[in-house]
């Protein structure tokens, strides 16, 4: 099997995104492709696909590759690798988006299975997804996804962190402005009293930015 068919393939031989190869119910992964994904992982394939078959082995439950996603993140924004996986609109790369989907994907797989192993689940991701938020600070990819999440499943924890971010990115003129309306209207039902002091210190305020889109 050739590596695009390796990653793109469910268990019953039909062709996915990759959201939708993550997102694979547990009876359609394609157990015997585990060993050769974990092969991939370790291979001299471009980073992209070495990357892809890590988030695949992540979202499909096995927890080694959530440190490993991790380190690749960190070592991927540190030695400013380049942009390896492009948005298809707006250009920056989204690779630390797929990792972060690949973490969520991972704790969904578990609570689907029982609240037990989603809380454990939980436990697991969150230093490595707290990571992410902070590299987000830093650099141009989306925390969307995130966001949903905190909210739709009280992912109270996170809210710190977040906080955190919002204020990097209001200091960091780098950062485009879908980002800082992202992060408003997520905090907004969180700490809007938090939200109104971040953007008066900067000498900005909500009509500085299209809430609404």
């Amino acid at each position: 099997m050739n590596t695009d068919d390796l990653l793109c393939l469910d268990g019953s031989g039909v062709r996915l995104d990759f959201d939708d190869m993550c997102s694979l119910p547990d009876s359609k992964v394609p157990r015997d492709r585990i060993s050769d994904l974990e092969a991939l992982s370790v291979s001299n394939q471009p980073l992209h696909i070495v990357i892809d078959a890590c988030c695949l082995l992540a979202s499909w439950g096995y927890s080694e590759y959530v440190g490993k996603l991790r380190e690749f993140a960190v070592s991927h924004v540190s030695e400013g690798v380049g942009e390896i996986t492009p948005h298809r609109n707006r250009g920056y790369d989204v690779t630390c988006e797929r990792i972060l989907s690949a973490f969520i994907s991972y704790w969904i797989r578990y609570e689907m299975r029982s609240p037990q192993e989603g809380e454990d689940a939980r436990k697991l991701i969150f230093s490595s997804v707290t990571e992410l938020v902070r590299l987000a600070s830093k650099e141009q990819f989306e925390l969307c996804e995130l966001y949903q999440h905190v909210l739709d499943y009280k992912w109270v924890e996170y809210i710190p962190v977040l906080k955190e971010h919002f204020k990097a990115i209001l200091n960091n003129a780098c950062q485009h402005d879908w980002k800082v309306v992202d992060a408003i209207n997520f905090l907004d039902k969180y700490d809007a009293d938090f939200v109104s002091e971040v953007l008066s210190k900067h000498n900005k305020s909500r009509s500085d930015y299209p809430l609404d889109r």
